[in-house]
């Protein structure tokens, strides 16, 4: 590696570890592992983490209250990222 050169770490397989989380792809709001690293740790956690947590629990259980039939009417196409796990397409539909 050159001197001067920018070196960049990510946690690529952060949370995907199926020995801790089982089936990591897929999506489980009650899975309730206690070892993420969603917002880091130690002396460099994320300060908003608790005010990050109560807003999408509110916002996840407002969704199933007000929309109980939303389901996925396709599959899911991943964005091709190195920082994100997102998604270029995502559908769904109420039934």
């Amino acid at each position: 590696m050159p001197a001067g050169s920018q070196v960049r770490v990510l946690f690529g397989a952060a949370n995907r570890d199926p020995a801790v989380n089982p089936d990591p792809d897929h999506f489980d709001p009650h899975r309730g592992s206690s070892r993420s690293l969603a917002f880091g740790g130690g002396i460099h956690h994320c300060l908003g983490r608790n005010l990050a947590r109560i807003e999408i629990t509110a916002v996840l259980m407002s969704i199933a209250e007000h929309m109980p039939t939303l389901e996925l009417s396709g599959e899911p196409i991943r964005r091709r990222s190195l920082s994100l796990r997102d998604f270029s397409f995502l559908q769904a539909r109420l039934r």
